[in-house]
């Protein structure tokens, strides 16, 4: 699976952010504390819906936000799928998949595509 696209809102660090990944090694790299780790667990957190750091949900969401959300566009054995991370204090959360809304957190969202 790779990563095409990815796109932080109000999550951790980041008001906003896209990052654009070509095919290959793609490094991320800068000084400390601009948001390397948390660009890592954005991507960490759509791949598994929770934080690799034991973070409560509410700590992804940047301060003074009321919600977050991670969007991707990833290519995964040759088809490009959108996946949506909405994080919010108030609400449930929501996870869509090609703009489908993935109902059950114990299954693999590829195969839901």
């Amino acid at each position: 699976m790779r990563i095409r696209d990815i796109w932080l809102t109000e999550f951790r660090s980041y008001e906003a952010a896209h990052l654009s990944c070509p095919p290959g090694l793609c490094a991320v790299t800068g000084s400390n504390g601009v948001g390397k780790t948390n660009l890592l667990e954005a991507i960490a957190y759509l791949a598994t819906l929770s934080s690799f750091r034991s973070a409560p949900t509410d700590a992804l969401i940047r301060a003074g936000s009321d919600s977050a959300v991670v969007r991707a566009e990833v290519e995964h054995e040759g088809s490009v799928h959108l996946v949506e991370a909405e994080i919010n204090r108030d609400r449930p959360n929501r996870v869509m998949v090609n703009r489908q809304r993935l109902r059950r957190r114990g299954i693999s969202w590829v195969r839901c595509a």
